[in-house]
């Protein structure tokens, strides 16, 4: 992950709400130390704080993978994306290990706003037509 990179984002989305460290640290509860050494890519970023940040800039909508189920077709990470549901207001868009139309229902009833179907799709595993049907509160 390129923490320089995405400091120096966090830091051009700051400067166009014309926020300072000091304000945008305050909404997301961290020290402007800790503001200023994400801007300059000097720590690395937890999850928590940088959907802390996205939420405080302003953000609606973030993927979520959860690179340890990525391609592994061993189901969806329910209780990451449950957790991630309640705590920010955002859409979170729930990928990795998502292997069956059960999953997606099951991401969708703990408030995910999406999912990511890639392997799943391409083996066949799960029927797009019956995954927009149920995303959208049909049944397949």
């Amino acid at each position: 992950m390129d923490y320089y990179k995405i400091g120096q984002r966090v830091r051009a989305f700051r400067r166009a709400q014309d926020l300072s460290q000091e304000a945008l640290a305050e909404r997301v509860g961290i020290s402007v130390t800790h503001m200023s050494h994400i801007e300059t890519g000097n720590t690395k970023l937890s999850l928590p704080v940088f959907l802390r940040l996205a939420q405080a800039l302003g953000v609606r909508t973030v993927i979520c993978t959860d690179i340890s189920r990525d391609g592994a077709m061993r189901g969806a990470n329910l209780a990451l994306y449950r957790t991630l549901a309640s705590r920010y207001s955002m859409d979170i868009i729930a990928s990795g290990g998502v292997s069956s139309l059960e999953d997606i229902r099951a991401l969708k009833e703990a408030g995910a706003a999406g999912a990511i179907i890639g392997k799943a799709y391409y083996t066949g595993a799960i029927d797009l037509a019956q995954a927009i049907a149920l995303g959208e509160g049909g049944e397949p």
